[in-house]
């Protein structure tokens, strides 16, 4: 009996520290850049909560430093519309599905819908044991015991738009009959809407004894409890108030039309804050102010914080936006999408914008050279930055179509690319640009790749290249497809022709071979060295991040911590990481030594070939296997220290291959890599060993 305690003693300790370990073996979101669409916030001690709309990525996000850095609780398939504490429960509401209950901060939920059945769940409000539950069609729901069961209160058949609890009352808001009070625990309700001048409510707040609501288009306070209200200054312009805010004095009121409002005088006047959003929520954190913000529905903006009431906001980071580029200038990592570029100076904890005169904001493509860094914008042509975007200008004179859609810099040689006007250089960083499309038959350009004085274009017709910089143009290849990335690795080129998968030659397009992913759709190709790396999906679908050790032939999935399905749109290595741009996610970064699998861990050179017990054994999930190369002898004209190729397998206990670690040629020295065994079942497995004649195989165990 001891012994079994033991054994199983043992066992946790194990999968606690494999755990760990694989916890740092994987994809992670980097700060940003931010976005997201914001529904609701709630404050609990140090902790704020986000609840976020799933068409997104949404779900629960919690941060404990003000905002700075935000961590997901869950829920990304839930549009989470409203999120409340009862003591030390948290509840979240579903547009969709419901309420949502977590005893442990968000780290689980459960389902807390008995006696909601159907019903859409918007808004909450507290008030002692009592959770009052807001819903679209139907009225107020109460539960008294923590969610475990709920009734209908009352308001039955009405939208409700709004609610807070004050004192021993609770408040609900309608878009059609104005607002509503029940002072008995949701026994009965009474209107109270005198001295309303409309009846359409979609927001509250509360401060002292001072109650807000947003009526239409203005804001009125009341310090009598509801009894009744009076007007306050009016907002010159405003249009509807879908949300307001208060802390003491101070009053934020957002609107969906005209941005932002904010009073320090209990609204007796407003100034129009510089936050020109829609908004959808605010809530004070102590002095700190947070706001969900959008630019109506052409994109998620995320949080937005202010320490100053109002005055000044900031992004803050809550990472659900799309990043469709990805570039870097010395130490310094840049990313575009739809909000212009941002900027990293530390891998990724923190993003800031770096929008200063570029006045079109709508990026598709980045590249860097020199001491610029250029940006390809959709219908404002290319902008340029010489000082890690402080400043941009734009740079389009002979630029005849200003949609670019793809950037290139080479030996000085800046490459555009248009979507209906072609290829296009300039030799002056810019300053002056010349069309480059001699031979070119399709003026559709989708990517570029370059190796030396050689330049491949990708088009809407196939793949072109040119031997001189761009003077002429030769078709090589995949005329019927759309190729959308382009790399050229030794002697290989290879092509993404989207969902018809990747195509490779290594022949300069005399004759093109299949290489996979046919289904899954290639958005982004790069190469490292002799590793080629792709970013595949679209809207989460065959999303993955792979490496190929041989050219493309066979590719290696590297999607370790890549939970929530995201398509990867590009990639970048620099600063001895990988970064990853995804449509939902912003930037994903991982260590590049991690992603390729492969380390020299010894600078000695081994005298022969051998294969370690891989370490720990058992392992859950991961384990090390180390191994030498040893030097080959002179022979042959092949110099000594000359290495081989090297394949290391993992086998099941029948001999099928499960997955190949390496495949590559290596030079003499000790290597280490790391096996995931997550999507394999308890049970033996075997590693082999392959140099030559040298084979050797060894035995290890997975326990989960």
């Amino acid at each position: 009996m001891k012994k079994l305690i033991y054994t199983l003693a043992l066992v946790l300790i194990l999968n606690l520290a494999f755990n760990i370990q694989n916890s740092q073996a994987q994809w992670v979101r980097t700060s940003g850049p931010g976005g997201g669409n914001v529904n609701c916030f709630v404050v609990n001690g140090n902790d704020i909560y986000a609840g976020l709309d799933y068409s997104f990525n949404g779900g629960v996000y919690v941060s404990n430093d003000n905002g700075a850095t935000w961590t997901g609780r869950g829920m990304q398939s839930s549009n989470i519309r409203a999120l409340t504490f009862s003591g030390t429960y948290l509840f979240a509401a579903s547009s969709s599905s419901g309420v949502y209950l977590s005893t442990n901060n968000g780290l689980n939920w459960f389902i807390a819908n008995n006696g909601l059945s159907g019903q859409n769940v918007y808004y909450f409000a507290v008030n002692g044991t009592s959770i009052f539950a807001g819903t679209s069609s139907n009225g107020v729901y109460v539960s008294t015991n923590q969610g475990g069961s709920w009734t209908l209160s009352g308001l039955s058949g009405m939208d409700i738009s709004a609610m807070i609890s004050v004192g021993n009352s609770v408040f609900a808001g309608t878009p059609f009959n104005g607002l509503y009070r029940t002072t008995n625990n949701g026994i009965s309700w009474t209107s109270v809407n005198t001295g309303l001048s409309s009846t359409f409510i979609m927001s509250l707040a509360a401060s002292g004894s001072n109650l807000f609501v947003g009526a239409g288009n203005n804001v009125f306070i009341s310090n009598n409890n509801g009894n009744s209200w009076t007007q306050t200054s009016v907002l010159s312009g405003s249009g509807t108030i879908y949300a307001l805010a208060a802390n003491g004095t101070n009053l934020l009121a957002g609107t969906q039309e005209q941005g932002f409002y904010r009073s320090t005088n209990n609204g007796a006047s407003w100034t129009q804050s510089p936050c020109n959003k829609w908004v959808n929520t605010i809530t004070f954190k102590g002095t700190v102010a947070f706001v969900g913000a959008s630019l109506g529905y052409i994109s998620n903006e995320g949080v937005y914080r202010s320490t100053n009431f109002g005055s000044s906001w900031d992004p803050s980071g809550i990472t659900n936006q799309t990043v469709t580029s990805l570039t870097s200038n010395g130490s310094n990592v840049f990313a575009g999408n739809t909000k212009g570029v941002f900027l990293t100076t530390n891998n990724g904890v923190i993003w800031n914008a770096v929008n200063n005169g570029l006045l079109n904001l709508n990026v598709q493509c980045l590249t860097s050279g020199g001491n610029y860094t250029f940006a390809g914008t959709y219908d404002g042509g290319v902008y340029r930055t010489a000082n890690n975007g402080g400043s941009w200008s734009s740079v389009n004179t002979g630029l005849i179509s200003q949609n670019v859609t793809a950037l290139i810099y080479n030996n000085g040689n800046l490459y555009a690319g248009t979507n209906g006007a072609g290829v296009f250089l300039s030799i002056n960083n810019g300053d002056t640009w010349t069309g480059m499309n001699t031979g070119l038959t399709d003026m559709n350009i989708k990517s570029f790749a370059v190796s030396g004085s050689t330049i491949l274009t990708g088009t809407q017709a196939g793949v072109f290249m040119s031997i001189n910089n761009g003077g002429n143009w030769s078709p090589i290849g995949l005329a019927s497809y759309y190729i959308n990335a382009l790399t050229i690795n030794g002697g290989s080129i290879i092509a993404s022709a989207g969902y018809n998968g990747l195509y490779r030659t290594t022949n300069n397009g005399v004759s093109w071979l299949t290489c996979g992913f046919s289904s899954q759709g290639v958005n982004t190709l790069i190469s490292n060295g002799n590793k080629i790396f792709c970013g595949s999906g679209f809207m989460g679908v065959g999303y993955g991040i792979y490496m190929s050790t041989d050219y493309g032939q066979n590719w290696i999935n590297r999607n370790q911590g890549l939970n929530t399905p995201s398509s990867v749109r590009s990639l970048l290595v620099a600063n001895n990481y990988i970064f990853a741009g995804t449509d939902t996610q912003s930037v994903l970064r991982r260590d590049l030594a991690d992603i390729i699998g492969i380390k020299n861990v010894s600078t000695e050179i081994p005298s022969a070939y051998s294969l370690s017990q891989n370490y720990p054994n058992p392992f859950n999930p991961t384990t090390k296997i180390r191994f030498d190369v040893g030097k080959f002898p002179s022979f042959g004209g092949v110099p000594e220290g000359r290495g081989g190729l090297v394949t290391l397998i993992i086998f099941d206990i029948l001999g099928r291959e499960i997955q190949t670690l390496v495949n590559e040629r290596l030079q003499p020295g000790t290597y280490e890599t790391t096996f995931d065994g997550s999507a394999l079942s308890s049970g033996i497995y075997f590693y082999k060993l392959t140099s030559g004649d040298f084979t050797q195989t060894k035995r290890l165990t997975l326990i989960k």
